[in-house]
């Protein structure tokens, strides 16, 4: 993608789109990091053209370099580059909200079953 092309669509992108397609991408992924790619490229490179097939393999191959989660970095370093640090915290917030939301309710939940006789065995 041309630089200009790439600045132009930087432009346009919302910090709310930003948010709500990693959103999507950490609710509807499941088996970490690498699981995540696929849907990480069709999100990003195939249906949005926010970035390059170079560009993803950068960030991914930096993702995998820095501790922690492939996926957080992988948002962070995205978001970062879209947006700066808006577009960061966009991002990473939109990763990792479903599993807050997931644990969350299993928490709720986990008092409520844990009398059960079949939880207990």
């Amino acid at each position: 993608m041309s630089e200009t092309k790439t600045r132009r669509a930087e432009a346009t992108i919302s910090l709310w789109e930003i948010f709500w397609v990693f959103f999507r991408i950490g609710l509807f992924t499941f088996g970490g990091g690498f699981a995540m790619l696929p849907v990480l490229s069709h999100e990003l490179y195939t249906k949005r053209k926010w970035i390059d097939k170079e560009e993803l393999t950068d960030i991914v191959s930096v993702s995998t370099v820095f501790p922690g989660a492939i996926a957080v970095n992988s948002a962070f370093l995205q978001g970062l580059r879209m947006r700066g640090v808006p577009g960061m915290i966009a991002a990473v917030t939109g990763i990792v909200t479903p599993s807050i939301i997931v644990i969350l309710l299993i928490g709720m939940f986990l008092f409520r079953f844990a009398s059960l006789h079949t939880v207990q065995a």
